[in-house]
C-alpha cells in the first residue's frame, strides 16, 4: 500500500489547499479563510465533488471512490513559521490510518510543504483513528506482556512497566528490575525506518519507605527531506520525540498504594519553520502521573458468601497531566493526551503450576475542544465529560480484555490474549492481541502480536519484543 502523503500548497493570503494522496484516490481540502471546501477526486483527477463545510463542524456527507466525510479529525501544520489549523469532516471506509510517509516524506521551502502526518498531531489516525491531540506515541503501549492482553494492565501492574499502566504498582513491588522493549511501528504501511523503543528501572528503597523509577520513551520518524516545489531536496533532517519520566511510589496501608510519575517531553518534527519563517517544528513540555492501586486481602461476594481472599485487585491512573505543548504559536498550542484508566485484575485459577488472570481495562482521553481551540487540562477534567448524552459518554470508553495464563512453579512459560474495542464513531480501532513469555533465572522474554479484525488497519501485523531483567536475582 502506498504510504499517505500530505502536500499544503500556498497560493495566496488566508488560502490553503491540502492535498491527502492515496494509491488510487486524492482528497482535496481548501481553507478560503473561514469555511472549509472539500473535493474528492481520482489519482488524476482535479476534483469530482465538491462541498462546503462549516468550520464549527456542519454535517457534510458524500460518496466518491470509496471515501465517505462522516468523522471529524484536525490537521495541523507548520507553514511558513505561523501554526494553522485546519479542521474537516473526513473519514474513510476503508478504516486506514494515516502516519507517516516512507523515505520519501519532505518539507518544502516554498510553495510546498510535504509533512509527515505525526507532525499534524494525527499519529496512529486520521481515517478511522481519531486523534486530537500533540505527542501521541505517550499513549503506546510500552511492553509486550500487557500489549498481548488486550493492552490492558492498571490493576495488574506487577513488573518494571507499570510505569505506563500504573506507578502505584510499585508500592506492592520490591527489588529493583531492568526492562526494553522495541518495536516496528505501523508495518501494514510498510515504513521502514519507523520505530519506537521504551526502557525502564525500578528499584525499591527502604530509605524513602518505596519504590523509585526511571523510563525513556524514543519514537524515531526516520529521516525527512525538505524540498523545493518540485520535490528537489535540499536537506535532510531527523524527526523523532522523546519522554523521560521519573517515578514514586509507596502503600498507604497494606491494601492500598499510590504512585506517582513526572515527565520531559520532547517532540522535534522539524528544526525550522517553512520558508524561512520564525519557530520551529521543536516543542519541549512536562507532565505528570497519578495512580493508585486497591489490592484486598479479603473480599467477600455478597449473596454467594464466596471469600475472593487477594484475587481481586482495582486500578486507576491519570496520566498526562500537564499543558499544552507549543510548537510555533502559543495561542494554537495542542494538549497533551491526559488519559483516565480504570480498571480490575481478577486471579481465577491459583495453584501450584498453573495460573491464570483476568484483565479489563476502561480508558477514556479527557481533551475538550471548543470554538475558540482545547480546553486547559485543569478544565478538561471536568468539560471532558459534558456537552453529551450518557451514552455518548460510555461510547467515549476504550476497552481491553485479556487473559494470561502461566505454568511451571515458578512460573516458566506464558499464554496470553485479548481484545481491544474503540468505539466506530471515536476512532474504530479494533483488533485481537496475542502473545506469550518465558522466565529462565533472572531474564524473562515476551512478545505479543496484534490481528487487526478490519482490512488494512496499520497496526494489524504489529509485533512487539521485551526483555525485562531482575537485577535483584542477578546479586
Amino acid at each position: 500500500m502506498k504510504p499517505w502523503r500530505l502536500q499544503i500548497y500556498f497560493e495566496e493570503k488566508n488560502h490553503y489547499i491540502f492535498i491527502i494522496q492515496q494509491k488510487y484516490w486524492n482528497l482535496y481540502i481548501a481553507s478560503p479563510g473561514l469555511g472549509l471546501k472539500v473535493q474528492l477526486g481520482g489519482r488524476n483527477t482535479v476534483s469530482s465533488k465538491s462541498h462546503e463545510c462549516d468550520p464549527k463542524g456542519g454535517a457534510v456527507r458524500s460518496r466518491a471512490e470509496c471515501v465517505r466525510l462522516d468523522s471529524c479529525f484536525e490537521l495541523r501544520v507548520l507553514l511558513f513559521g505561523r501554526a494553522m489549523n485546519a479542521r474537516s469532516k473526513v473519514s474513510s471506509t476503508m478504516n486506514n490510518s494515516m502516519s507517516h510517509t516512507k523515505n520519501t516524506r519532505s518539507m518544502s521551502r516554498g510553495s510546498m510543504l510535504l509533512l509527515s502526518i505525526a507532525a499534524a498531531g494525527i499519529f496512529q489516525s486520521a481515517f478511522g483513528q481519531v486523534t486530537t491531540t500533540s505527542v501521541p506515541f505517550l499513549m503506546i503501549a510500552p511492553n509486550s506482556r500487557a500489549s498481548g492482553m488486550g493492552e490492558a494492565g492498571v490493576a495488574l501492574a506487577d513488573d518494571a512497566w507499570a510505569t505506563f499502566w500504573n506507578p502505584a504498582g510499585y508500592a506492592f513491588q520490591s527489588g529493583s528490575e531492568a526492562a526494553l522493549n522495541y518495536s516496528d511501528w505501523q508495518p501494514a504501511l510498510d515504513l521502514g525506518d519507523v520505530w519506537i523503543a521504551h526502557t525502564v528501572y525500578k528499584q525499591d528503597l527502604a530509605q524513602v519507605n518505596g519504590t523509585v523509577s526511571a523510563a525513556l520513551t524514543y519514537l524515531n520518524q526516520g529521516d525527512i527531506g525538505r524540498t523545493l516545489s518540485d520535490e528537489t531536496v535540499l536537506e535532510t533532517f531527523k524527526s523523532y520525540e522523546m519522554a523521560f519520566a521519573l517515578g514514586y511510589a509507596t502503600k498507604l496501608s497494606n491494601t492500598f498504594g499510590i504512585g506517582f510519575n513526572i515527565r520531559i517531553i520532547h517532540s522535534a518534527i522539524s528544526p525550522f519553520g517553512a520558508a524561512g519563517g520564525q519557530g520551529s517544528g521543536v516543542a519541549t513540555g512536562y507532565s505528570f502521573d497519578v495512580g493508585v492501586l486497591y489490592r484486598p486481602q479479603t473480599l467477600l461476594v455478597p449473596f454467594v458468601n464466596r471469600d475472593l481472599e487477594d484475587r481481586l485487585s482495582l486500578g486507576l491512573d491519570l496520566s498526562n497531566i500537564g499543558p499544552k505543548l507549543t510548537y510555533v504559536d502559543e495561542a494554537l498550542a495542542d494538549p497533551i493526551p491526559m488519559n483516565l484508566r480504570v480498571g480490575l485484575a481478577l486471579k481465577f485459577l491459583r495453584s501450584q503450576y498453573n495460573n491464570a488472570t483476568f484483565i479489563a481495562d476502561f480508558n477514556k482521553l479527557l481533551v475538550n475542544y471548543t470554538d475558540n481551540g482545547s480546553d486547559a487540562f485543569y478544565k478538561a477534567i471536568v468539560t471532558s465529560w459534558t456537552g453529551r448524552t450518557i451514552g455518548e459518554e460510555f461510547r467515549e470508553f476504550t476497552t481491553g480484555l485479556g487473559i494470561e495464563y502461566w505454568y511451571g512453579s515458578p512460573k516458566l512459560i506464558a499464554l496470553r490474549t485479548g481484545y481491544f474495542y474503540e468505539d466506530p464513531a471515536n476512532g474504530n480501532r479494533r483488533f485481537f492481541t496475542f502473545g506469550g513469555g518465558v522466565r529462565v533465572d533472572s531474564y524473562g522474554f515476551d512478545f505479543s502480536y496484534i490481528a487487526a479484525s478490519q482490512k488494512d488497519d496499520p497496526l494489524g501485523g504489529t509485533l512487539r519484543f521485551s526483555l525485562i531483567v531482575s537485577l535483584s536475582a542477578l546479586n
